[in-house]
């Protein structure tokens, strides 16, 4: 049984907003999933700030949140492996993406010059290692459990710094010094909605499958061709170790289309004849790439 003291408190949506959901996401406020649930569900909701990727998952899965918010993969860093093995540990339902331009800044109290130590989510630290080469080559890069974490710890002290959102600085009282340092323009972050819903088929859409290939030569190549003999787009391919035994692979697939159209049932039923397991997450709406 999860000890509830994890679970911080709820942000209450302003009392003349009527509450049409409780949503949790990793906190606290400030962070790109904060920004991620804002732009997808607006204010008309309840936010839970929670302090890991798991414990969204688990909130959403004890009905304790209608909804989760979590980040699933970034166009420098590739896939998010906690929301991944989340997945694998619970198989949560999928029912809509949004996407987020992520802009990252180093803020902090003092002046750059005065900066020993960086703190950040160690993906971020991943999405500007170039620019951290280069600026910072010799400075500790230590990493917390999220962006707004970040900000928080380096409001304790002039000498801290964070890499994270211009809206974490500003709600810690910290100036940005650099801006847009990734080390890639149009850095976006894809964050799913975990959820119940059943979204129906939009004429746009994507499905999210994650399956184990039967014990035999050749089957992972099956599988995959199973989508290309009926027509069925694949845009996101990633694998992560089962935890089962040694080098065996969960793999984590999105269809470029609904589970109840023809081509993907097709591409299903195929599939399944080289796989131990099997499980369709969610079909949703594609998000619209953020201008």
């Amino acid at each position: 049984m999860s000890d509830p003291k994890k679970f911080p408190p709820i942000i209450a949506a302003p009392v003349d907003v009527p509450v049409v959901a409780r949503v949790g996401f990793l906190g606290p406020k400030g962070t790109f999933s904060h920004i991620a649930t804002l732009a997808h569900f607006g204010v008309g909701v309840e936010l839970i700030e929670l302090p890991s990727i798991e414990s969204v998952f688990e909130m959403v899965d004890r009905g304790l949140c209608s909804h989760g918010v979590v980040p699933y993969e970034n166009a420098i860093g590739g896939s998010i492996v906690e929301t991944l093995d989340a997945f694998q540990e619970r198989g949560t339902s999928i029912c809509g993406e949004t996407l987020v331009v992520v802009n990252h800044c180093v803020l902090s109290k003092g002046s750059p010059d005065e900066i020993v130590r960086i703190f950040s989510r160690g993906e971020v630290f991943a999405q500007c290692r170039k620019w951290l080469a280069q600026r910072f080559p010799n400075t500790p890069l230590i990493a917390v459990s999220s962006t707004a974490a970040a900000a928080e710890e380096a409001a304790r002290d002039s000498s801290s710094a964070a890499i994270a959102s211009t809206v974490a600085g500003s709600m810690f009282g910290l100036s940005a010094h650099f801006q847009d340092i990734e080390d890639r323009a149009n850095n976006i972050t894809r964050f799913l909605i975990l959820g119940a819903d059943i979204a129906p088929p939009s004429g746009n859409d994507r499905t999210t499958i994650m399956f184990a290939t039967a014990n035999r030569p050749g089957a992972l190549v099956d599988v995959l061709d199973s989508f290309r003999k009926h027509g069925v787009n694949l845009s996101h391919i990633e694998k992560r170790p089962s935890g089962r035994e040694n080098w065996t692979y969960t793999f984590f697939v999105d269809a470029d289309a609904h589970q109840m159209d023809d081509s993907l049932k097709n591409a299903l039923n195929t599939a399944r004849e080289h796989v131990s397991t099997l499980q369709v997450l969610g079909s949703y709406p594609a998000a619209q790439r953020p201008s």
